[in-house]
């Protein structure tokens, strides 16, 4: 989903318009629709989540380094 799709959504969701219709109007799926709302009602935020497993990807790494590869097995 793109980032300038979720404002359209939670708008029309504020607008009390249906999953299904929101979905069928911006043609995606009614489950793209319903993580968008889910996401902006636990975060109250339409912005991408932080990927932690890739942002601290250097500070894993060197940790594996540092154990000899004994992460990897």
């Amino acid at each position: 989903m793109t980032k300038d799709l979720r404002p359209n959504i939670i708008r029309a969701h504020e607008k009390e318009k249906g999953v299904r219709e929101i979905a069928r109007f911006l043609d995606i799926s009614p489950a793209t629709v319903s993580r968008a709302i889910k996401r902006f009602e636990e975060t109250g935020s339409n912005k991408d989540r932080e990927r932690k497993d890739i942002d601290d990807f250097p500070k894993r790494l060197a940790a594996c380094i540092a154990a000899n590869g004994g992460c990897f097995e």
